[in-house]
């Protein structure tokens, strides 16, 4: 089975220690994919924190190996709009009562493992309210990630 990526697991998987994460999640070696969103995330980023040519080759590298999905999908548009209305208790088809705002890139790479039926890893908290209901999260958590790292 094929699994989607948050923008900080590539993150991790960039620093060193990084082949150690990527057994963890991945032990079966199955397709990756990123959305198109977190392929703009990781690259700002890159940009931004000023990463050297061993970096960004090791960024482009893990990048080619991976399938990136875009956005322009209906199917991933609506999606969009199913879990962003869910997430702020307005959506009329799956009542939730919990109200959790989330970044507008999390809502595209949710919809995208949304309509894909496939697990999101992440580090990332946000997603929690929609794992089970929209999609599947297997969230890792920070210290899990340091000790993998070690």
């Amino acid at each position: 089975m094929a699994i989607l990526i948050d923008t900080n697991i590539i993150i991790e998987l960039v620093r060193d220690g990084g082949e150690d994460i990527r057994n963890y999640i991945n032990p079966k070696k199955e397709l990756i994919y990123i959305s198109y969103v977190t392929l703009a995330e990781i690259q700002s980023f890159a940009i931004k924190l000023e990463w050297g040519v061993t970096r960004l080759l090791k960024l482009q590298n893990l990048l080619d190996n991976m399938e990136v999905i875009g956005i322009e999908e209906p199917t991933i548009l609506n999606a969009y709009v199913e879990i962003d209305t869910f997430s702020q208790g307005k959506n009329q088809n799956i009542r939730s009562k919990l109200s959790q705002n989330m970044g507008k890139n999390d809502l595209w790479i949710a919809a995208t493992a949304s309509v894909l039926e496939i697990t999101l890893i992440t580090t990332d908290k946000d997603f929690d309210h929609l794992n089970g209901v929209f999609l599947d999260v297997f969230f890792i958590p920070k210290e899990l990630i340091t000790l993998l790292r070690a």
